[in-house]
């Protein structure tokens, strides 16, 4: 395995939650960018940013070795951004999560939408009886809808459950579906991914002291199966489908060291990518792209002055 740094490490910078995605022949890299602050987890005067790596070039980044110029560029910028979640419906249509987020002040949802691969406007979404926490995850089609992953709360709740946004025009958003969730059993960040006529969602369980990914199924994304746990000590998933079979990566504590982990779900077979230092519970979001026979996987790591690298790997 090959890891490379994609933003450079600053003691005074804070470069964490990025995703990606192809677009025609570039990856776009899209993630969060703040100051360090010790009053708030993740820093603050957070901006979103982005890069373009030409395949070719990422191909010589990993296989020959060859230093690259990466530019970085400011998509939008506020008090405090902290999300940016890329998803690609078609080669022709893009979609950015963003949010704003201030403790106990702020915590605005938006959606940006682009043929390019180029965002400039956000549209905030509200839903009725819905405290939406924020987006996570990649987007999917069905039918007329575009359906986005995100958590919160329910009208009268006060735990998070895993949320189904659905949205036909990027205007109009309403609650399409949910998984079961509790204060014992609470869900979060949830990922979802197609595979023959099934759904598969997997979930972040945030409930001490027994954290871990738990997956749910549905042929409909209306009628979920009861959410069973998949691994232990796992949070953040992300999951791909790669020739026939799901990889999910995630932020792996078991043994109380802080890992970045991606597994095989059909054959449970896991392979640590990187470690990092800090907080267990801080650190480690991570995306999944599948180019030309590879995996190739963005996380951000030592979140004591997080920065992003990248791995190169095989299916297995």
């Amino acid at each position: 395995m090959i890891t490379k740094t994609i933003v450079n490490e600053n003691p005074v910078i804070y470069s964490s939650f990025p995703t990606m995605t192809t677009y025609k022949d570039c990856l776009v890299i899209f993630f969060r960018q703040g100051l360090v602050d010790k009053s708030n987890p993740h820093g603050f005067h957070g901006k979103v940013k982005c890069v373009k790596i030409k395949l070719t070039d990422l191909k010589k980044l990993f296989d020959q070795n060859c230093s690259l110029n990466i530019q970085e560029e400011i998509v939008f910028e506020s008090q405090n951004e902290l999300d940016a979640i890329v998803s690609k419906l078609s080669d022709d249509l893009y979609t950015l999560a963003t949010r704003i987020f201030v403790k106990n002040k702020i915590n605005d949802v938006f959606l940006s939408v682009s043929d390019d691969c180029n965002f400039k406007e956000r549209i905030k979404i509200n839903i009725k009886d819905v405290n939406l926490a924020a987006m996570y995850g990649k987007a999917i089609s069905f039918g007329s809808y575009y359906i986005f992953s995100a958590y919160g709360s329910l009208k009268n709740e006060n735990f998070t459950r895993p949320l189904f946004i659905a949205t036909s025009d990027f205007y109009h958003f309403e609650l399409f579906s949910y998984l079961e969730s509790s204060k014992d059993l609470m869900l979060n960040e949830t990922s979802v991914v197609k595979i023959n006529s099934s759904y598969i969602a997997f979930s972040r369980k945030d409930t001490y002291p027994d954290y871990a990914i738990y997956l749910s199924s549905s042929k409909n994304l209306s009628n979920w199966d009861t959410p069973k746990k998949l691994i232990d000590f796992a949070l953040a998933p992300m999951a791909i489908i790669v020739n026939g079979e799901i990889f999910v990566s995630f932020r792996d504590n078991q043994n109380n060291i802080n890992k970045i982990s991606i597994i095989n779900t059909k054959t449970l077979e896991k392979k640590v990518v990187d470690t990092y230092k800090g907080s267990l519970f801080d650190g480690g979001y991570s995306d999944l792209a599948f180019i030309d026979g590879t995996i190739y996987m963005v996380y951000y790591t030592n979140n004591i002055a997080p920065f992003i690298k990248m791995a190169k790997l095989k299916p297995f």
